[in-house]
């Protein structure tokens, strides 16, 4: 095979594997409330959610600032895609995915011109999978897309200009430096880099780049591009820096935070730890298996499960490569001395100023660096390489492939984890595809008002239904207490209040809603609870109604024993003295998630305020935390303290009483759930009372 060919070869198969990556599984996770920020202003603006600024021209308005340090730039680019092929997940992240295509070909085009083929293709390769970078570019998460695609456009430009010196790729380089910088003001860590760089690398083209003919192409096309910025700042001054901290107050544990949002980011922990709440390590999860799309999932899961594999070593890969350009520099057995000093410079300039700015604290803050971070560590293979093939025992080529072929491979398992937990799991929390569950719920509901409780609904419910769900968001301004801003809510008839379930959400919000119902004497009806896919309850949908009671209410009791369940899963019956008939549900019941216990219950009449009085015992020190369902709904995270004993005399045992509300008569079921792993408790009964039947504990 050809060098042509081989490279072609070659470079496809990077381009391939990050397209597969990129696209598998491509609704999941869920949409999150971030990722689609800009959807009210490319959907057509009909309300002030993520709008900070617009203009009029000709008579209408138009959105130019979503926030007051994110343009409307991707809002604009979406305004067409949402207009032709509608709103979806698809038609969210399928563009982005094309946005990293053409940067990872920008970003091939200019390693190339640097620093030559072989470089340019272990760049693509570093670049293509890494995990980082293809889900925080999938999801847009930050966003990071546009701002990675105009780096690398303004500097392969820029360095055409340098060697060139056709004043048209100067202008465009500046228009686009302009532009990256209205999408979003972070880009300002890049420009100051790239001239700090230029500086003390081709200090020539430093100065000529002042001089008179260079910046009349240059400064207007740069001003052109971040024009709505500019204005946005001119008409509210400096808005885009008001009321904002700049600089990081730096102590130990500023360091200690700095050096683990970098390590994360480069390791791939930090955003699957994000989207999952564990840690980046394979965990056998049950997926679907049938036909083609079975045989894709087991190949995926297959992949994730190699062992011995962790955090990717990128971090210790990119220390190591700076050490031996530095080793390689002394003893000039460097070539391109320059253009490495030019891009590893970038790199360590953009670092500096992320841990200088107070708010840049995420993962999607440091993979400005990620184009830097690839060609330094390419430029250390290949020098590698070179260096020990100089024996001719073995070609150069050979030996860079080695060298890094096991980062790829630790690439690509990382990679498979994270589609293996997004097919099993589907997101969890804040990213949990129950969000389209929700937004199908809300659709049916047409003809409804919702309220939002808690940020996280909004963007995605408007994208979702194309901006046919009616719905406000819930604000208290701090002036009042919280139940005196949820009280109108409840005098406002047929609407739908959405809340996350704890511990998503704010179980204080959550409380005091039903303090305010209970106080009014009305009844907060579950109209539908939405599961992840673990089972643990993420959305809330509540409705405030009257209750329907018969006309006289009578005092009743029932004493349920935890072990005579109806429906059990997990741990078994435990013998202790302590508790009634000796007995108790436990024996290591509630060690995991998927344990819980089902108890049935018929009420002769509705009931305005049913009590239930839980006995238990565990002796761990600390807290429990358990998820009660009622009627097949999520009702509340009960938290119970320690009873210091297991249950072997009546002094090792403690009662938590918890309010039920109103109940209709007829068959109900409680359920009982851990909340998380490694919880064991015994349950010895449950009491189900009315409020005026008091029970002495």
């Amino acid at each position: 095979m050809s060098d042509s060919k081989s490279s072609w070869f070659w470079i496809s198969l990077a381009l391939i594997l990050y397209l597969f990556l990129s696209l598998t599984y491509l609704a999941l996770p869920g949409l999150q409330y971030d990722e689609v920020n800009f959807v009210n202003a490319a959907l057509g603006r009909d309300n002030a959610q993520f709008i900070a600024w617009e203009a009029t021209i000709f008579g209408k308005k138009f959105p130019l600032m979503i926030m007051n340090y994110i343009g409307a730039l991707k809002s604009g680019i979406y305004a067409p895609v949402f207009k032709l092929f509608g709103t979806s997940a698809t038609t969210v992240r399928l563009p982005v995915v094309f946005i990293g295509l053409m940067t990872l070909l920008v970003s091939f085009a200019l390693f190339q011109r640097i620093f030559g083929r072989r470089i340019a293709i272990a760049g693509l390769f570093l670049f293509a999978t890494d995990p980082t970078f293809i889900f925080a570019n999938r999801l847009d998460w930050g966003p990071v897309s546009l701002m990675l695609l105009l780096q690398m456009c303004s500097l392969y430009f820029m360095w055409r200009w340098m060697k060139e010196e056709k004043r048209c790729y100067l202008g465009i380089a500046g228009f686009l430096f302009g532009l990256g910088l209205y999408n979003k003001i972070i880009f300002a860590w890049y420009v100051a880099a790239f001239f700090i760089a230029l500086f003390l690398s081709f200090r020539d083209r430093f100065k000529q780049l002042l001089r008179w003919r260079q910046l009349i192409c240059f400064l207007p096309a740069f001003l052109v591009g971040c024009l709505p910025l500019i204005a946005f700042n001119i008409d509210l001054p400096m808005q885009a820096f008001r009321n904002e901290p700049l600089l990081t107050s730096f102590g130990t544990d500023t360091l200690r935070n700095r050096y683990e949002q970098f390590r994360g980011t480069l390791d791939g922990g930090a955003l699957y730890y994000l989207f999952n709440q564990t840690e980046v390590v394979y965990h056998p999860l049950e997926v679907p298996n049938t036909g083609a799309s079975g045989r894709r999932d087991f190949a995926i899961g297959a992949v994730a499960a190699i062992p011995w594999i962790g955090r990717s070593p990128m971090p210790l890969v990119l220390a190591g490569s700076f050490l031996f350009i530095l080793i390689a520099g002394i003893f000039n057995h460097l070539g391109n001395r320059r253009e490495i000093l030019f891009m590893g410079t970038q790199l360590l300039t953009i670092a500096v100023f992320i841990c200088l700015t107070a708010k840049a604290t995420g993962a999607h803050h440091v993979i400005a660096l990620y184009p830097f971070v690839f060609a330094v560590i390419a430029v250390a293979f290949c020098e590698l390489g070179n260096w020990l093939g100089k024996s001719r025992i073995l070609d150069s080529g050979f030996l860079l492939g080695a060298c890094l072929l096991p980062l790829l491979l630790t690439q690509l398992v990382i990679d498979a984890r994270y589609l293996h937990s997004f097919q099993a799991k589907g997101g969890v929390g804040f990213w949990s595809d129950a969000i389209y569950e929700l937004a199908s719920f809300a659709r049916e509901n047409g003809d409804k008002q919702f309220v939002l409780m808690e940020w996280g609904f909004g963007n995605q419910l408007s994208l979702l239904s194309n901006k046919r769900i009616r719905f406000e968001e819930f604000v208290c301004d701090g002036q009042n207490d919280l139940e005196s801003c949820l009280k109108p809510l409840t005098a406002r008839a047929g609407i739908l209040l959405i809340f996350y379930a704890p511990p998503f959400g704010d179980q204080v919000l959550l409380d005091a809603y039903r303090n305010v119902v209970e106080k009014k004497h009305l009844h907060a009806q579950i109209r539908k609870t939405l599961f992840q896919r673990d089972g643990r309850p993420v959305y809330l949908v509540y409705e405030t109604v009257q209750p329907r009671l018969e006309s006289q209410e009578k005092d009743f009791l029932y004493k349920l024993e935890a072990e005579d369940f109806n429906a059990k899963s997990g741990g078994d019956i435990d013998f202790k003295s302590g508790a009634s008939n000796g007995k108790a549900l436990g024996n290591f019941w509630g060690r995991q998630q998927h344990d819980f216990a089902s108890y049935r219950f018929t009420l002769p009449n509705a009931v305005s305020d049913t009590r239930l009085d839980l006995r238990y015992a565990f002796a761990d020190p600390g807290e429990q935390r358990y998820y009660l369902f009622l009627d097949g709904h999520y009702f509340i995270t009960i938290t119970l303290p320690s009873s210091h004993g297991f249950g072997h005399t009546a002094e090792e045992w403690k009662i938590f009483e918890t309010g039920l509300g109103y109940l209709s008569r007829g068959i109900h079921e409680l359920r009982i759930l851990p909340a998380r792993n490694n919880q064991v408790v015994n349950l010895d009964y449950l009491l189900i009372r009315n409020s005026k039947f008091g029970v002495a504990h």
